[in-house]
């Protein structure tokens, strides 16, 4: 497949860092996105004061909440130490992962992104738990032997809402279901918020049935927080909604009870239904299911969304007039290069507090942490998010 070759972002980027981005519209066509050097520094590790440092996290997503005030989420973390004093102008160089195992991965962790008084955009500070001198995911699953892997994040109605996925080391990629992450002061330091867990109803996580999972993006608009949930695995994946009250998750007490859209009986338009019939679910016509995406939505103008098919090396952009569609394929936005068959690119996210930057993640494609230790320390891009802006 033809690659283009790899450019500076331009005036756009540049303008994104000085605080004057564009107005958030809705793409006709797929920009020819390029890697975005003056936006990637604000997300690059930097050594940390004290302790292990930020090298990586997987998945990230973003969410304004506040003024001047963004909240990114990360999945499975390395950590270790980077240096910053580096030839050439790059704005990190040898990262060496943590080798003690305990250390060397978290499973979450969070960024935050502030707006400094000259209106440029400030680098995002890391942060994650510590508990009894160790570090800790900032997120903690319920049961014992659990993790949670954020996927998406949304703001509603001041409130911080994270869809997450819950999982075990000896399962791997297999979800055991999802679960809402509630936090009600997220302007505080990440390491002192509070949180609740919500586990989602709907969810089919049985080996020999066909799965069905809720954590794939979160969509606030109008009186609702649409979930976005995936029904299959794979290229055969597809992707269905359901969506909460946006009112309701102000409330302390708050306990999800989705609606579901479903086909109607008599063929008629869909509906939404607090009553789940799975053989019933609306399939969103003309966009593939994908395990984690970032959906942008601009009420009375249309939806947006980039997406990278499993084992592709292409991000393409996919517009639709509503959310529930139907969608269409605008196209290859970018080709990612140098992936093979040894590395896998996922997670293609927009970020509306950089003007439409995108974001993806490469990791190692048969998963073992061993070899992604080795490609982070001998690879200086590899899991950390790469940013693109139109030239």
């Amino acid at each position: 497949m033809a690659r283009r070759p790899l450019a500076r972002a331009g005036l756009a980027a540049l303008a994104l860092v000085l605080g004057c981005a564009p107005a958030a519209r809705v793409p006709v066509a797929p920009p020819a996105l390029v890697p975005a050097p003056e936006v990637q520094r604000l997300v690059d590790p930097r050594p940390a004061p004290t302790g292990p440092s930020w090298l990586g996290g997987d998945v990230a997503s973003s969410a304004a909440v506040g003024d001047g005030r963004w909240i990114w989420i990360f999945g499975d973390t390395l950590l270790g130490n980077v240096r910053a004093d580096c030839p050439g102008g790059a704005s990190y160089c040898d990262r060496v992962v943590d080798e003690r195992p305990d250390r060397t991965m978290i499973a979450n962790s969070v960024g935050v992104m502030t707006r400094g008084p000259d209106g440029a955009l400030r680098p995002l500070e890391k942060h994650w738990r510590t508990v009894a001198g160790m570090p800790a995911p900032l997120f903690e699953a319920a049961a014992p032997g659990e993790l949670l892997w954020p996927l998406a994040v949304a703001e509603v109605d001041g409130v911080l809402l994270i869809a997450a996925s819950r999982h075990t080391r000896a399962a791997g990629l297999r979800s055991l279901g999802s679960v809402l992450v509630r936090v009600e002061h997220p302007g505080a330091p990440p390491d002192r918020w509070g949180y609740t867990r919500h586990p989602l109803p709907g969810d089919v996580v049985d080996p020999e049935r066909e799965p069905l999972l809720w954590s794939t993006a979160l969509v606030p608009e109008g009186a609702h927080v649409y979930v976005v949930g995936r029904r299959g695995d794979g290229p055969a994946s597809r992707t269905v909604l359901a969506r909460l009250r946006a009112a309701d998750v102000r409330r302390a007490d708050w306990r999800p009870a989705p609606e579901y859209l479903l086909d109607a009986p008599d063929g008629g338009a869909p509906v939404w239904s607090r009553d789940l019939d799975p053989a019933r679910l609306h399939v969103v016509e003309g966009l593939p299911g994908t395990s984690e995406a970032a959906l942008v939505c601009v009420r009375r103008r249309g939806c947006w969304t980039y997406r990278i098919a499993p084992l592709d090396d292409a991000i393409h952009l996919y517009t639709a007039p509503r959310l529930t569609g139907p969608w269409r394929d605008r196209g290859v936005a970018y080709e990612i290069p140098g992936l093979g068959e040894t590395y896998s690119a996922y997670a293609a996210k927009e970020h509306p507090e950089l003007g439409g930057a995108v974001s993806y993640n490469v990791n190692v494609a048969n998963g073992s942490l061993a070899e992604a230790v080795r490609a982070a320390e001998e690879w200086p891009a590899f899991y950390v998010p790469r940013m693109l802006a139109p030239p």
